[in-house]
């Protein structure tokens, strides 16, 4: 199938992306506790493990098909993704004020911005990449693999 528009061809690359990830995602979690990736694991072409740790532990216990959508939307934009919370810990959860059921809990979240691009082309790339829960705010957001929710913050 060729697909000649640039937007449609970024959606359809995000949508395979997302699906692979779907399918694949308890299997690449499996392996990597099997084999106990160290945190500076490669785990995609762009991100490694460690970007997504805990500040006050350095765990990282992310779900895979979280990683995967976010390097789905990388693709998209071509630009450096800013990670601001990925997992966290019950205490640093807390500490920032998380809701005591938050997804970043699990490793199903993430908080981040790219550099440039607004918050809601944000958004639409990232619900296009697979993303279910979309949290908006000023200058980044929330994405998630859990219940279908979107909301805005700040």
């Amino acid at each position: 199938m060729k697909v000649r528009e640039p937007r449609l061809k970024g959606i359809f690359m995000c949508l395979i992306l997302a699906f692979c990830g779907f399918l694949w995602g308890d299997w690449i979690i499996w392996e990597r506790s099997k084999y106990e990736l160290k945190i500076e694991a490669q785990v995609t072409r762009d991100f490694r493990l460690s970007e997504f740790a805990s500040p006050d532990t350095g765990e990282a216990k992310m779900d895979m098909r979280v990683i995967i959508r976010l390097q789905a939307v990388r693709d998209h934009f071509g630009k450096d993704v800013v990670i601001l919370s990925g997992y966290r810990t019950p205490a640093h959860n807390r500490k920032v004020g998380g809701h005591p059921k938050s997804l970043h809990l699990k490793g199903m979240a993430v908080d981040w911005y790219i550099k440039g691009v607004s918050v809601s082309e944000m958004a639409q790339v990232a619900r296009d990449c697979g993303f279910i829960g979309i949290g908006s705010y000023k200058t980044w957001i929330h994405t998630d693999i859990g219940e279908s929710e979107i909301w805005y913050g700040d």
